[in-house]
């Protein structure tokens, strides 16, 4: 284990550690090694704890600790996509939006990058962050998160345009993005303009019919280039969870890094995710994964998973409890 960690277990500052943690650190720090061994060097940090002061669905004074892998665990409405809102506001702010106008939002995030950090935030008509005990208006530590959601909007009918929005990246960022995905489903992708004769082929109805419209042609690992519209949705899954997977990596060369994903919503079934619960698991992932479901199969196993049993009640009754598994 890291000196860091070790410190933090010998001052005994209050914070819990449960095996599945310590497990974990051991894991990331094996991990940091057999990186930096191969002649590489990563920023090493962790985003260790989320403690809700004050929310509308938890108990106050609920607590997460984040391990190498998190799953949270629960049925729709249970608060598993608040958890991830939340959380995503060490990298933006745009996630919160709907938290806003509720007064009874205030919560800190701690993590190391590489030092410790705390992060207060709390809502009221307006976001008021503290680090450090410093107000500040956004995030200035060295940490990021990157928070998959779904599939975006169907509204959008400009894939350039959907997937900027779904994960809060400008269009050069996206584009850059799509050159350095590859993955193991794909290995590039490129936005190309729709023609005006596939608009009026298709009987496209958009709104702004000035505004061109782009889509995502996906050059996939077997030899095919398919544009997004033409695969099925777990396919559609893939490379937008590949996409962000790539943007995670990106954020490790610079501080911790969290990926979050709402894995059911991308359509796909669990031998399709099978493998990338194996490479989140491997020396080869840098960051944290945050993933949620309404159910975690029995046969899946992981080092250093963190599991938390979600029930989010509204009235601050909900509860978030470390399953007997984790």
């Amino acid at each position: 284990m890291c000196g860091a960690h070790e410190n933090l277990i010998d001052k005994k500052s209050g914070v819990r550690f449960p095996v599945n943690v310590l497990q974990s650190w051991k894991a990331l720090h094996e991990y940091r090694t057999s990186f930096e061994h191969s002649g590489n060097q990563a920023v090493f940090g962790f985003v260790r704890t989320l403690r809700l002061e004050r929310s509308p669905l938890f108990t106050p004074g609920t607590q997460i600790d984040f391990a190498k892998t998190t799953f949270l665990i629960g049925p729709n409405g249970s608060g598993k996509s608040a958890i991830c809102e939340w959380v995503s506001i060490l990298e933006a702010s745009d996630n919160i939006r709907r938290w806003l106008a509720n007064n009874n939002v205030h919560y800190e995030i701690i993590f190391d990058a590489p030092a410790e950090h705390r992060l207060s935030v709390q809502t009221g008509g307006i976001l008021t962050l503290d680090l450090d005990g410093k107000t500040v208006s956004r995030n200035h530590a060295r940490s990021s998160a990157v928070y998959l959601s779904g599939r975006g909007d169907n509204r959008i009918v400009c894939d350039l345009r959907r997937i900027m929005d779904l994960l809060q990246i400008d269009e050069f960022a996206l584009r850059s993005l799509g050159t350095r995905v590859s993955g193991d489903f794909v290995k590039k992708g490129e936005f190309v303009q729709r023609t005006q004769q596939e608009d009026d082929e298709d009987e496209l109805q958009r709104d702004d019919l000035d505004a061109p419209v782009y889509v995502l042609e996906s050059h996939l690992t077997n030899g095919r280039v398919m544009r997004f519209e033409q695969l099925s949705g777990g396919e559609r899954g893939r490379v937008l969870l590949e996409l962000a997977m790539a943007l995670a990596r990106e954020g490790t060369q610079f501080g911790p890094t969290l990926l979050l994903v709402e894995l059911k919503s991308l359509g796909m079934d669990w031998g399709a995710i099978q493998p990338y619960l194996d490479f989140f698991g491997s020396p080869e992932c840098l960051y944290q994964t945050v993933l949620t479901s309404w159910e975690l199969p029995s046969d899946v196993e992981m080092l250093g998973w963190q599991i938390y049993m979600v029930d989010g009640r509204p009235g601050e009754k909900g509860t978030v409890v470390a399953s007997p598994r984790a």
